[in-house]
Parts: C-alpha cells; structure tokens; sequence
C-alpha cells in the first residue's frame, strides 16, 4: 500500500512540477477551456472526449465538464483509457461523477477510476437516463485521460406495480431500465405449473445497490441487496427446495437517490 501511495505521490508530483515549469517559461495562465460546457458526448451511439495532461485537473485546478443529452431512454456506459504523454505505456487515476445539467446536483455516486485495473469494473460505469434529459459529468482528472462513451437505447417493459407485472417465461431473460432520479419498483412475474426449486438470476450494471424482493405462495419473502461491485456478474438467489405451483412475484428497485444503469433478469 505504501509503494501504490508513493507512486500515486510521485505521479501528482510530477504533473505538479511540470505546471510550474510551463508558468516560468511562458508566463501566461494554463488555458482552462475545458472546463466549460463545450465538450460533448454524442447523443447516439460511441463518443470520445479527451483531456490532456495540460488540461487535467491537477494542472488547471479546474474540472472538466462533459455535456450529455439523451435521445432516448436508455443507458450510457463511460470508460477511461490513458492518454497521457507524461504516463505514456502506464496508467493515470482520477474521478467522475454525474450532474444534472445546472451543474448543481450529483445524481450519482462518485467514480474513482483507475486504467491499471484489471476489470472494467475500476474504470468504467453505467447510467440510466431519461430520453430528452441534458447532464454533465463533471471529471477531476489527474493525468491525460481518454473518456469513451456509448449509449444504448432500451425499453424497459417491467410493470410499474405489482397488479402490471411482466411475465418472464422460463429461461428467458428481461432488461431493466433505472434512470437517474427514478423512484418505483419493476415488477416480474413468473407463473409455475408444478412445484419446482426456483433459480432466480440478476445480473446488474448499475453504479449503486438494488433491492431485490421474491414473494409467492412458497416462498418467504426476503429482500436482498445487490451491489455496484458485482457489475456484470450474475447473482443467483434460489429456494431451499421446491416451491408450490403458482404464480411468484420479483420486485426490482434502486435502493439509494442515485442508483441508475441498466440489469438482466432470468430465471430457470
């Protein structure tokens, strides 16, 4: 740990040192152009946004901000790659967090990022978001980095409460929409025609936990929580035994304000 905390020092140190430099030589200030609302991911499909290390925020003491607007709903999925000539053939750190688009509110939790991570989990993130919606990711970057966006439009067919559960056959799956700021539950249905043992599978890609609640005739109903750090991996929740033939509820919500992204639900 104290090796990581001297290299991260060391690294600080020298874009730092290196600011100063460029002020003696040119005395002028660090252009900070970056931090205004100019830069943009696409509305649709793959973007990128690069900040140099000129531009980062250990330079400028200014942060980055990055204009979103979505065409529909659906989710964005940010992820950092180094750009930085200083590192070049390392990896640089910072951090990134969503607001809404006054620039005044956080609606999502902070992403500290990493590209020397070995899962995407350290460097990249999911946002649900509204169709029609502006944000701004506000990114304090302490080198060059390169920030790839790509959004995908879904359409959540959940129920919005229990009496409009979506049905779910077996073994196939569902896909769940939770936008910034939403508050109700998705609802799922499964129908059994014999009594069986009951697999239940959640698969997140959210930035916070979720709630998730099995309620049914054989069952007693029990609410787990699924958190960001199982992104992209499944998580099963299966009955003791069998259950009794009937029909089984699923209920789905964020459990925090600024819990957003996109799941995948199965069962078998």
């Amino acid at each position: 740990m104290k090796n990581q905390t001297k290299k991260i020092f060391n690294k600080v140190a020298s874009l730092a040192l290196a600011a100063v430099m460029a002020l003696s030589v040119i005395c002028v200030a660090v252009p900070t152009e970056v931090s205004a609302a100019e830069l943009s991911f696409k509305s649709t499909g793959k973007s990128s946004v690069t900040i140099t290390d000129e531009q980062c925020y250990v330079m400028t003491g200014q942060p980055t901000w990055i204009k979103f607007t979505a065409k529909n709903d659906g989710y964005l999925k940010i992820t950092a790659t180094n750009a930085s000539t200083y590192y070049a053939g390392s990896y640089v750190y910072g951090k990134w967090q969503l607001f809404d688009k006054k620039k005044t509110t956080a609606v999502s939790p902070v992403m500290n990022y990493n590209t020397n991570a070995t899962e995407d989990l350290y460097y990249s993130d999911y946002y649900g978001v509204k169709k029609g919606t502006t944000y701004y990711l506000q990114v304090l970057a302490d080198g060059g980095v390169k920030l790839n966006a790509s959004f995908t439009k879904v359409t959540d067919k959940s129920g919005a409460k229990k009496t409009k559960a979506l049905n779910i056959k077996n073994k196939k799956s569902a896909t769940g929409l939770i936008r910034v700021g939403d508050k109700n539950s998705d609802w799922y249905k499964i129908n059994l025609t014999s009594a069986k043992k009951l697999n239940i599978i959640l698969t997140p890609y959210t930035n916070d936990l979720l709630f998730i609640t099995l309620s049914g005739p054989g069952v007693y109903t029990k609410t787990f929580k699924v958190g960001s750090a199982s992104q992209g991996q499944k998580n099963p929740f299966t009955t003791t035994g069998k259950v009794k033939a009937g029909t089984y509820y699923i209920q789905v919500k964020p459990a925090t304000k600024t819990c957003s992204g996109y799941y995948k639900l199965t069962w078998k």
